[in-house]
């Protein structure tokens, strides 16, 4: 939605997203190990992204 509303702003940022409502502010934005979340942009298509349980990413616990 971020995107179809804001067609030239290119990927959002955490802060982007929380104040535009499309994250809920009352949520945290760290994944269950602590680690913060990323935003990945290709195309229209936004995803929020956590390294998993390892903090590290490219590895077989990401999760999107």
């Amino acid at each position: 939605m971020f995107v179809a509303e804001h067609p030239d702003a290119g990927c959002p940022c955490t802060h982007q997203l929380v104040d535009g409502g499309f994250i809920d502010a009352d949520k945290s934005l760290l994944d269950p190990w602590g680690h913060p979340f990323t935003i990945e942009c290709d195309g229209t298509r936004v995803r929020i992204v956590s390294a998993g349980a390892d903090g590290l990413f490219g590895t077989r616990d990401d999760i999107d």
